[in-house]
């Protein structure tokens, strides 16, 4: 497992309806495609990313397991862009996972609430890269967070994202205001054939 760190990513464009999914290039490769979604920053982003991942590689006929490892990653991902992305909210010393929970969805209410989270689904049989970019300037931690079923950090609203996004995909690269989950479908990427073109 990689986590790759870059100081700076290109601006993504943000000129969809909430919901609505980006028109894509026919893939030059069968058994592969591009896909890209755009909402505000609120719990539906984080639903909605994780059906389109598993929707989306359930039609490549992914292996359950490997579905859900990369359905996980990126509702975690989009849930970071979400809260510490675009609302600006961390984590109080002493903050209970209520009370925390509730200031990020009174945040999705106000003005931070109308930036919007992107999520790319690049796929094909044997690879897939998810990369999910916000409007903030969070930046993940370049190094990941051990142990995300620690007991201590379990009872913690929040901080295990990046673990767990980290345990449960192959790669991932980070740069502020964007996150890439990259998942081959045999563990390897030496037989991983999406185009280079669609992999950023």
């Amino acid at each position: 497992m990689s986590f790759e760190y870059h100081d700076s990513v290109d601006p993504s464009e943000f000129e969809l309806e909430q919901g609505q999914e980006q028109e894509q290039a026919e893939p030059e490769q069968a058994g592969s495609f591009e896909r890209g979604f755009v909402w505000d920053s609120g719990l539906e982003a984080v639903d909605e990313a994780e059906e389109k991942v598993r929707e989306s590689l359930a039609a490549l006929n992914w292996p359950e397991e490997k579905i859900d490892d990369v359905a996980l990653a990126a509702r975690e991902a989009v849930a970071n862009a979400v809260i510490h992305g675009n609302l600006g909210i961390q984590h109080m010393d002493g903050e209970t996972p209520d009370s925390y929970d509730a200031r990020w969805r009174a945040a999705s209410q106000g003005e931070g609430g109308d930036k919007k989270v992107n999520l790319e689904i690049y796929a094909s049989e044997k690879e897939v890269r998810v990369v999910v970019t916000d409007e903030g300037n969070f930046v993940a931690a370049p190094e990941p967070v051990p142990d995300p079923e620690n007991e201590g950090r379990g009872m913690m609203p929040s901080g295990r994202g990046i673990g767990i996004i980290v345990e449960k995909c192959d790669a991932v690269e980070a740069a502020p205001g964007q996150l890439t989950l990259i998942k081959y479908r045999d563990g390897s990427p030496e037989t991983a054939d999406v185009e280079e073109a669609a992999a950023l």
